[in-house]
């Protein structure tokens, strides 16, 4: 009878170790709460770094950031973002700095 109680006990607490290490944990990763951020349609995208003498208040300068690196293929989140500021700080940049389609 004794052992049937630690059989038992044994798979009471082999239960409750692996129900513990299956519990969700509540921090979330760090590319799960970029993308909680992300998806927040109200909130605006963090502004791209720009290079030391560009005026961080000047849509050609997020513009002309973005140019090489979409030309270039890579980090184009950063170009994304940099035509979103570009856009946000004057709502009219396409017109005056992309050139004519035709």
């Amino acid at each position: 009878m004794i052992s049937d109680r630690c059989v038992g006990l044994r798979a009471v607490a082999a239960l409750v170790l692996a129900l513990g290490a299956c519990a969700p944990s509540q921090r979330l990763a760090p590319t799960v709460q970029l993308l909680k951020v992300a998806s927040d349609p109200s909130a605006p995208l963090p502004r791209p770094t720009l290079p030391p003498p560009a005026d961080t208040n000047d849509a050609r300068a997020y513009y002309e950031r973005a140019v090489p690196l979409i030309q270039a293929g890579f980090n184009l989140d950063t170009a994304d973002m940099a035509l979103y500021w570009a856009a946000r700080l004057d709502p009219d940049w396409r017109i005056r700095f992309m050139p004519a389609p035709w």
